[in-house]
């Protein structure tokens, strides 16, 4: 009985571990997608700009629930954006909601890491399509019945 107990522990543990990931779709229609965070109370996804491969400027944010918060829409500034991005877990240590960084909503450390992904900002194009065509410049098939 004493091994479910401690195992029970163990899982509970590893479900509450901060970690944030990034869909690899780049930014799509002015956002991007933070497929899934784990925050053990309510935080924030913040988006930085990249600056010589390190976080820099901030570009956009979401409030996150304590828990697993998944499919995150995260609205960003796309002048300011850069070729690769960094989604960092902050806390939410000031007035709860209101985003207060630089100030008390700093980076989220798990140790002596702050909790983050890169990513790229470009959005995937499927292999199967191709640069958009103007339907009007594309010759028709032949129809069958041309002489």
């Amino acid at each position: 009985m004493m091994l479910i107990a401690i195992f029970g522990s163990a899982v509970f543990a590893q479900a509450d571990t901060p970690d944030v990931q990034v869909a690899g779709t780049g930014i799509v229609d002015g956002t991007v997608t933070i497929v899934q965070a784990t925050v053990t109370e309510p935080a924030w996804v913040v988006i930085h700009a990249d600056d010589d491969g390190a976080p820099g400027p901030v570009i956009g944010k979401a409030a996150l629930e304590e828990g697993v918060n998944t499919d995150v829409v995260v609205e960003i500034d796309t002048e300011a954006a850069t070729p690769v991005l960094h989604a960092m877990l902050h806390v939410d240590e000031g007035v709860v909601g209101v985003y207060e960084f630089p100030g008390p909503d700093g980076p989220l450390t798990v140790g002596d890491s702050i909790v983050m992904a890169q990513f790229s900002a470009e959005p995937v194009v499927a292999a199967d399509e191709g640069p958009a065509q103007d339907q009007a410049t594309i010759p028709l098939p032949p129809t069958g019945n041309a002489s």
